[in-house]
């Protein structure tokens, strides 16, 4: 790839965390920090797709502080005491994230190793911190200042992603997207109307003010990213240009549509593309050619009838189950589309306003939803079936491939569902107790009534956990 954009910043600070005290016979270690440029080298491991297993139960109690471990029969194993609130786990064997619950841009977070007791301190310097996909990076912001941080959870290290677009960059948090294998970061620069593409594997290094990583500028917006490939839209009004490029910046084909809504790539040279008056467009990038369906189009009139708005329009779409489905919507309705661009399915959602819930590329379901005050469906894409409707909820957690949710709804009106709720493939249950935490196979559920405990959906069994009522996460102990 080309050489690295200027002004590349890393950060790095220190947490002081308490001692981790031996508790039980299964998982006994003693805490120590991680110090120095050794930090890198020393924990820097592939950064793969995340893992949906899970060993342990890690729960966080804010009133004491404490942070308790426990194995899958609720035996506490091990237990520390430190000031960072909040548990998160992202996926990766042995790890879990510290203090995303509390004031990171104060404290800073931290990452647990489960497997030494390690305790890598990283400091952001951010107030909002938030899960980036399915992947093992957080994306750390201010919407005051627009600044915007890779948290690379995997070497412990910030990324500073401004610098690196250029002097007075502006990224928008919702543009950043990562590759599935978790070695490529991209998003568009809007200021510039550009793409930044930066290699993550280059260099293990988080000591220095500057550093080696590599990092290519590409034109237009970007609109879909893959392992290989890259994809970016640049509007020309009445029209679309989409250029298709390998990740070391080689353009691979340009291609002018009508304006599109959503891209996808399929393979090397080929894209699918959702256009705004609800046709799909079938690219070829190597020959510049754009073949226009009217079968979506066709298919949300039969469905909506009468009600149809007209023109029928799509206002989004969004790339799901590995790049073989584009998910999209319009006014009242949501659609499935193929990788061939075929329809898979339509459906009726809400009356107006259509949204689709963030979701990483892996994802396999996908959560739809009409106005705050309309329910909302959860679609299997692969088939494009309605696992579950819900009322007016607010989302607690979800699997990774995001088919089993937990929900907790807020009705107000006689008779409203208020309570909480987890769905999923042959899966519907309404605990009684809080839902705290959702496993990531969802196969279980923290819970919490009083007291906590792991609730294992395929014995419907109740395991005590502690007697406290505090936030937790499932985590994967053993590699």
């Amino acid at each position: 790839m080309p050489g690295p954009i200027p002004n590349f910043a890393l950060r790095r600070a220190t947490v002081v965390l308490a001692a981790l005290l031996v508790v039980g016979g299964g998982l006994g270690f003693a805490l120590s920090r991680c110090e120095g440029d050794d930090t890198g080298g020393q924990h820097a491991e592939s950064a793969q797709a995340v893992a949906t297993a899970w060993d342990v139960v890690v729960l966080d109690d804010p009133l004491t502080d404490v942070i308790t471990v426990h194995d899958i029969t609720g035996a506490e194993v091990a237990r520390a005491s430190t000031d960072l609130q909040g548990v998160l786990d992202v996926g990766l064997a042995g790890l879990v994230v510290l203090g995303t619950a509390g004031d990171p841009a104060a404290d800073g977070l931290g990452v647990l190793d489960l497997a030494n007791g390690t305790i890598t301190p990283i400091e952001i310097g951010l107030p909002v911190v938030d899960r980036l996909g399915a992947s093992p990076y957080l994306l750390a912001s201010d919407p005051a200042t627009g600044a915007l941080r890779l948290v690379d959870v995997p070497r412990r290290r910030v990324i500073d992603l401004l610098p690196i677009a250029g002097d007075d960059a502006v990224v928008v948090p919702d543009t950043v997207r990562v590759s599935r294998d978790a070695t490529l970061v991209a998003f568009s620069e809007l200021r510039s109307g550009q793409t930044v593409v930066v290699d993550l594997t280059d260099s293990t290094d988080n000591s220095a003010d500057t550093d080696p990583l590599s990092s290519v500028a590409l034109p237009g917006l970007l609109a879909d990213l893959t392992d290989t490939r890259v994809a970016t839209t640049t509007n020309r009004g009445t029209t679309m240009l989409v250029d298709l490029y390998d990740t070391a910046g080689t353009r691979l084909g340009t291609t002018e549509t009508v304006p599109l809504v959503g891209v996808m790539v399929v393979d090397d040279t080929t894209l699918t593309g959702i256009a705004n008056d609800a046709s799909v467009v079938q690219i070829d990038a190597a020959a510049g050619s754009a073949d226009v369906s009217t079968a979506l189009r066709d298919r949300v009139q039969d469905l909506l009838g009468d009600a149809a708005s007209a023109p029928i329009a799509a206002r989004s779409a969004q790339v799901v189950f590995d790049h073989r489905r584009l998910v999209t919507v319009g006014d009242g309705w949501s659609a499935i589309v193929d990788d061939a661009g075929e329809v898979v399915s339509a459906a009726t959602v809400g009356s107006r306003s259509t949204s689709i819930d963030a979701a990483s590329p892996s994802q396999r379901c996908v959560l739809v939803f009409g106005s705050p005050s309309e329910p909302s469906t959860l679609f299997d894409t692969s088939t494009g079936a309605i696992i579950a409707s819900f009322d007016p909820s607010v989302p607690i957690g979800a699997s990774v491939d995001g088919c089993t949710v937990a929900r907790q709804g807020f009705g107000t009106a006689p008779g409203a569902w208020r309570g909480y709720r987890v769905v999923g493939p042959d899966l519907d249950i309404a605990p009684t107790e809080r839902v705290v935490a959702l496993a990531p196979d969802g196969s279980a559920a923290i819970v919490s009534s009083g007291g906590t405990a792991l609730l294992r959906f395929d014995s419907d069994t109740t395991v005590p956990l502690s007697t406290t009522t505090p936030r937790g996460a499932f985590a994967r102990r053993a590699g």
